[in-house]
């Protein structure tokens, strides 16, 4: 795309968030701080209401989906508040599925790239760095379960993990960031760079939430895959 003068024009962006850097990192510092609080919450009250049910494993999967509905949304909404108000939050977060609403077929191939690309990655550096092998306590968990308990813990895993962790780094996070850095020195300079820097920083933050440095590599390169 190119402006009337015949120079490359900048990609289309509408996301609204144009506050400085240090409001966005504060944005983020204090959004962790409440994730991480709420956690301690949840962790102190599941020893505290375990003898409502008789199935102890089954209350577990339970409580760990309540509590990561919890800690995830209430962080989403945290975030919000910082946002301004005249614009609406399905724009804040729905860039990321406009592709798949239009061009279904090309967003699944993107993903199937993208997670093979993932897969080769990750064992292409365990392979070629002396890590240690990534740890997964909450895989580790799953395989002890089954039925409802199992159930429950899938409907975590894999319906209510991906879409909240993907509205809150790749659809408020990544975006705060991408709209800081572009009205930063950093986008002053290049508005790919602003984008390349908000990417990176936005895996790192999502590799770093799962609590595990083992997992951090594979983490990151998922992240910046989604991110991408």
């Amino acid at each position: 795309m190119f402006n009337l003068e015949g120079q490359p024009s900048a990609p289309d962006f509408s996301f609204p968030w144009k506050r400085n850097l240090l409001v966005t990192m504060l944005a983020f510092v204090a959004a962790f701080v409440v994730m991480s609080l709420i956690g301690v919450v949840c962790a102190v009250l599941q020893p505290q209401l375990s003898n409502l049910m008789s199935d102890p494993m089954l209350f577990g999967s339970i409580f760990q989906f309540a509590s990561y509905v919890v800690t995830f949304a209430g962080t989403i909404l945290f975030l919000r508040a910082w946002l301004p108000r005249d614009r609406g939050f399905g724009e804040m977060v729905s860039g990321g599925f406009s592709l798949l609403r239009t061009q279904f077929a090309r967003a699944l191939g993107a993903g199937a790239i993208g997670y093979l690309v993932s897969v080769i990655s990750v064992l292409l550096i365990y392979t070629l760095l002396p890590l240690p092998s990534p740890q997964s306590p909450a895989g580790d968990f799953g395989k002890t379960l089954t039925g409802a308990s199992f159930i429950w813990f899938a409907l975590t895993a894999v319906v209510a993990a991906p879409i909240l962790e993907e509205l809150l780094f790749r659809g408020l996070m990544q975006n705060m960031l991408r709209g800081a850095f572009r009205v930063s020195f950093i986008g002053r300079r290049s508005l790919i760079g602003a984008d390349v820097v908000a990417l990176v920083i936005t895996s790192a933050l999502f590799a770093l939430a799962h609590g595990t440095l083992t997992g951090f590599p594979p983490l990151f390169i998922t992240g910046l895959l989604l991110g991408e």
